[in-house]
């Protein structure tokens, strides 16, 4: 076991250019951001997620279409209703040149209550932004394409969460295996289980496996699980 976590801890470490060796432009980006999912303009409600069946993994280029307040819309849940915290992106340009994952950011969402915390918040991640949020300029890798991509999600006794997607959602997906969108992609996901106090340590798998779910990403042989630690020191530099 502590070999297996001595190697995801090297390959978390590379993977969320937390050295800053490998995913962080050398010169200055000023409005676009390859491998990214497309923007939208800020009235537009519609999906921000390339589409998860599409083959091409073509890199995109991501360019403003008006300007974003990324001004974070109040949750305002209701008697059924429950508060979770996802990840999305907005306006990531502004810092692409020199901070890791600059642009990732924590969105309070009134949403149904699931099951468990955990698949609650990843349900609400999956489902992609609100028209509010896309409205003030957030974005996602994950839309309604992706609404129904939790197949199971649990927390230990010791803290470990462990999700797994559904593969006919979420492999295809464009510009996930790139350097700086596979950080974006894993950076929603990492963060919106780690926002759940009870969760120490996250593993991701795909149809059951985390072998593939590392694939995706072109890390192998192993990316997965990450403790908390890593993601909190990935995530500090964000900014500074």
């Amino acid at each position: 076991m502590a070999d297996r976590r001595k190697t995801a801890t090297q390959l978390a470490v590379l993977a969320l250019t937390v050295t800053g060796c490998v995913g962080v432009e050398t010169t200055g980006v000023s409005n676009t951001t390859e491998g990214m999912p497309a923007t939208t303009a800020a009235s537009a409600p519609s999906s921000t997620t390339p589409p998860p069946s599409s083959t091409d993994a073509a890199q995109t280029t991501v360019t403003s279409t008006g300007e974003v307040s990324c001004e974070r819309p109040e949750a305002e849940p209701g008697s059924e209703a429950v508060v979770v915290t996802v990840y999305e992106t907005c306006d990531i340009a502004a810092g692409a040149g020199n901070r890791v994952l600059a642009g990732l950011l924590p969105l309070q969402r009134a949403t149904a209550a699931g099951e468990d915390p955990i698949s609650t918040a990843m349900e609400a991640l999956l489902a992609g932004p609100t028209a509010e949020e896309s409205a003030a300029g957030f974005t996602s890798w994950f839309s309604s394409g992706t609404a129904d991509a939790l197949l199971d999600a649990s927390v230990d006794a010791d803290g470990l969460a462990m999700i797994d997607l559904d593969g006919d959602s979420i492999l295809g997906m464009n510009n996930v295996s790139t350097t700086r969108g596979g950080d974006f992609f894993r950076g929603q996901l990492y963060g919106t289980a780690f926002a759940l106090e009870e969760v120490s340590e996250v593993g991701f798998s795909i149809d059951g496996s985390t072998s593939a779910f590392c694939a995706m990403m072109e890390l192998i042989p192993e990316c997965t699980p990450i403790t908390r630690a890593q993601w909190d020191e990935i995530y500090s530099q964000t900014s500074g």
